[in-house]
């Protein structure tokens, strides 16, 4: 298990889905939007003989808000249906982990009101929050 790898099988994952911008960490600069990335938030270590490693990971998804909020949220409800072709949710549950982690659970989704600044530029959006166990 790394965390590295962890990251990079996410952004794999989010990457599929076709007109996502996909980045396995925060970007300095965001050039292409609709866009996610993933972020390691917490950890918790079993220390015990052979125990688990739990990650409290978040997939930060943001929109443009140059054609005003209605038309981002229309575009950040595509992305946060349980199943279709731009179903981040769909996405995530196929995503081979495989070397990396065992499970992903309690995948939620946080819609962040006011909007997520991002360097200074404020976008529409929120935060899918999960557990990866090793």
């Amino acid at each position: 298990m790394t965390i590295a790898g962890i990251r990079t099988a996410l952004e794999t994952a989010l990457a599929t889905i076709s007109g996502l911008k996909a980045f396995d960490f925060a970007p300095d600069a965001i050039n292409e939007l609709p866009a996610a990335y993933v972020d390691i938030v917490d950890t918790a270590y079993h220390l015990d003989a052979g125990g688990d490693t739990v990650l409290t990971v978040e997939i930060v998804l943001l929109a443009s808000r140059a054609n005003g909020v209605e038309a981002a949220q229309s575009t950040i409800d595509e992305y946060i249906e349980k199943s279709g072709t731009k179903s981040i949710p769909a996405a995530i549950e196929a995503a081979t982990l495989s070397t990396h982690a065992d499970t992903i659970i309690g995948l939620r989704w946080e819609k962040v009101r006011g909007g997520i600044t991002v360097n200074g530029e404020t976008y529409q959006g929120g935060r899918f929050h999960c557990k990866v166990t090793t």
